[in-house]
């Protein structure tokens, strides 16, 4: 089938679609608004996304079709598709697809592959996801739209030729269930086509790790099918791209963490009941295929943890158990065989944590009870006897961090609260934490809560991060500073 012979089939199909959809041709034909009138303007959905080219939703007024432009005919539902895939994604300007609903089977075919993700399946709809309706015996070409907004009960979508009452209209809210989306005006969706850089998931796992390209900590999501990232710029998470698209995370836990030295970018790690498995950071933006690096089992009662306990660089597997602490040391490409570091009972009733807070660039374990804080000293090979380093009750309702504030290298302990962060300081060579000093006095607080160098200091900010988006109070050198938005899961 030649271009030509293409484009006029695709139109056609999209043209009966949108008559199905929103009303009859005749009601179409009624309508007021001009063909080619800005219905929606670019800037009103596609957010920072605006700026890489024309965006707007036009009106196909009385499904005039035989207009053919740069992304086909103007301005069937198909065309808004293949624009804004072109603009946002370098996909091509036109798709080899016979109507809209066989734009589904085509999206995983482009240059840069879409991903299906069927409706009901395990991934919700994301912001510029391409929603793809079913033809049925009734309207056998289908529809397609562009999501503009998600929440958790509603997902919004900018569209072409399709029209209300026998007006156009460039948009729709439509209901979901979790991620499920019912029929539109008796149409079943299909489902809708994921391109890796649309965002982050933020209703899955979210870390903050540092993954190269700077100093600073980026945002990552861990969903079923993905593991996607997002750089800081120093005020906000920007160019989320996907690191890898394999079925990646741990029975017990998924962590991301420096294994190939000081300075490296973060790997993941994920944590099973018989097995350790790393996707490597290749440096280029991407995880390797994952690498068995354990075959036992291994992992602590009170917590697993990947922390560097030889000043290598490179993060151990620590695991935590009611009487007893064992090591697997990183060995470059595999974890060794598990070592006994302390074989008494050593956890805190309010958290037990694995931080670097003595100098000395080897992880201690640190215990933080109703009222006090413990470390065991990390003498390289083992943990030493226990020390009390601070004698006052201090933890927070939402979270108990440790964390490094002053680029010393050495973590002082944070408490987040409903209305408040502490931070008791880490007092240097001479061990201890200091009184309790308040470091902000504003409702600071989400699904989880974090503190990481985020903007490149080498001090470690408060970040929070819910389903729709992540918040940072940044680190000023004595205080945090009113929190401003770094992500939102709809920019």
């Amino acid at each position: 089938m030649n271009t030509k012979t293409f484009r006029r089939t695709l139109v056609v199909a999209a043209a009966l679609s949108a008559s199905l959809l929103g009303g009859s041709l005749q009601a179409q034909a009624s309508s007021t608004i001009p063909f080619g009138t800005v219905l929606i303007p670019g800037s009103a959905w596609a957010g920072q996304y605006a700026s890489l080219g024309d965006l707007n939703v036009y009106s196909n007024g009385d499904n005039t079709y035989g207009q053919v432009g740069t992304y086909g005919e103007a301005f069937q539902c198909t065309e808004l598709v293949m624009r804004w895939a072109a603009l946002r994604f370098g996909e091509p300007n036109t798709w080899d697809a016979t109507s809209a609903s066989d734009m589904w089977n085509v999206g995983p075919r482009l240059p840069i592959p879409l991903t299906q993700e069927p409706n009901g399946g395990p991934v919700a709809p994301a912001f510029g996801d391409i929603v793809v309706y079913a033809s049925t015996s009734y309207n056998p070409t289908g529809h397609v739209a562009v999501v503009s907004a998600v929440t958790g009960r509603s997902v919004t979508i900018v569209q072409q030729n399709s029209t209300m009452n026998g007006v156009p209209t460039g948009n729709a809210t439509l209901p979901i269930s979790g991620t499920y989306m019912p029929p539109m005006w008796g149409l079943p969706i299909i489902g809708w086509l994921h391109h890796g850089a649309s965002g982050l998931d933020l209703g899955a796992s979210v870390h903050i790790a540092q993954l190269g390209g700077g100093t600073a900590a980026s945002a990552i999501s861990v969903s079923n099918n993905r593991i996607a990232a997002a750089q800081s710029n120093g005020n906000g998470f920007t160019n989320p791209t996907t690191l890898s698209s394999s079925y990646f995370f741990g029975t017990r836990g998924t962590v991301f963490a420096d294994l190939s030295g000081k300075g490296r970018p973060s790997s993941a790690v994920a944590i099973n009941d018989s097995s350790i498995w790393v996707e490597l950071n290749t440096g280029a933006g991407t995880l390797s295929a994952p690498q068995n690096w354990s075959s036992g089992a291994f992992y602590g009662s009170r917590g697993t943890y990947l922390a560097d306990v030889d000043g290598s660089g490179r993060a151990s597997a620590v695991a935590i158990n009611d009487d007893s602490i064992w090591v697997m040391l990183n060995s470059g490409d595999h974890f060794g065989p598990p070592q006994q570091w302390s074989s008494g009972a050593f956890y805190g009733n309010r958290g037990t944590y694995m931080a670097v807070i003595d100098g000395s660039g080897r992880a201690s374990a640190v215990a933080v009870n109703d009222d006090s804080a413990w470390m065991l000293p990390n003498s390289g090979g083992s943990f030493g006897s226990p020390t009390r380093w601070t004698s006052t009750p201090f933890y927070g309702n939402r979270a108990t961090v440790l964390a490094d504030l002053d680029g010393s290298g050495r973590a002082s302990l944070v408490a987040m609260n409903d209305t408040s962060i502490w931070v008791e300081a880490n007092l240097g060579p001479n061990g201890g934490f200091s009184t309790p000093q308040r470091w902000a006095s504003v409702p600071f607080f989400a699904t989880s809560e974090y503190m990481a160098d985020v903007d490149g200091s080498g001090r470690a900010s408060a970040v929070v991060a819910s389903s729709n988006d992540i918040w940072v109070a940044k680190n000023t050198g004595g205080s945090f500073g009113y929190p401003s938005q770094f992500y939102s899961a709809n920019q």
